[in-house]
């Protein structure tokens, strides 16, 4: 998908967020800008991490990127992902309830993983963990814990 097939909404979310990263508003986004929101989600992110996220934006060390680059690398990342409803036709397989068994899920994504290098094949199992743990929750009466899909696909939208 190139920039300009994304829609209005689309656009705007994604300038709300670069304008969240770019923490000194001066329109680009910085090495000091990506590490601080970075550190802010909980990451570590060494020196040479940073670089390679400045650099697949299209920026360099020296003077970040801007918004149109940011733009350009986030809507070749949308373009990868399948759309709500073939995710949803997909967790069917699990559940027609919006919930699906935790333990099921994590073990059909690691097979995945080591089979198709699904969703990603540098995809770790600590990211699998964080995805399913924020969209989770844990019954009160069995104890079991179950992915939230439709709580997990809305928040795609």
């Amino acid at each position: 998908m190139s920039a300009s097939k994304l829609s209005q909404e689309q656009v705007n979310g994604l300038r709300a967020t670069f304008d969240h990263i770019d923490q000194d508003l001066d329109g680009k986004v910085s090495v000091a800008d990506l590490k601080s929101t970075l550190v802010n989600l909980r990451e570590t992110p060494d020196d040479g991490e940073i670089t390679a996220m400045i650099k697949e934006a299209g920026g360099s060390t020296q003077k970040g990127f801007n918004f149109s680059s940011f733009l350009t690398l986030m809507s070749s990342h949308l373009e990868k992902l399948p759309d709500s409803a073939d995710l949803k036709e997909a967790f069917e397989v699990f559940s027609k309830d919006g919930t699906c068994d935790l333990g099921e899920l994590r073990t059909a994504l690691n097979e995945a993983k080591v089979r198709n290098g699904f969703p990603e094949k540098d995809m770790t199992d600590k990211d699998i963990s964080k995805v399913l743990k924020e969209f989770s929750k844990s019954n009160g009466i069995t104890g079991k814990d179950k992915f939230m899909v439709d709580q997990y696909l809305s928040n795609l939208n």
